[in-house]
């Protein structure tokens, strides 16, 4: 969408399974992505189990690339 929005980055804001999702997905486009805000995120924990919790697997991934920053 971005592209062909012509948008080079943009701010992703997420909240519940938007939340999830963009924590999920802004690894995979870490150029794309300036910042990213989540609001009361959501996911299941590798036990299945869901949450409004950090998943350690996903928070690796994310910081693995690159920091986010405000």
């Amino acid at each position: 969408m971005l592209t062909a929005l012509g948008v080079d980055s943009a701010a992703v804001c997420g909240h519940s399974y938007g939340g999830w999702l963009a924590l999920t997905r802004a690894p995979h486009a870490p150029a794309r992505v300036r910042q990213l805000a989540l609001e009361h995120p959501s996911w299941d924990d590798a036990e299945g189990r869901r949450g409004a919790r950090r998943s350690p697997k996903s928070r690796d991934r994310l910081t693995a690339g690159r920091a986010f920053t405000g």
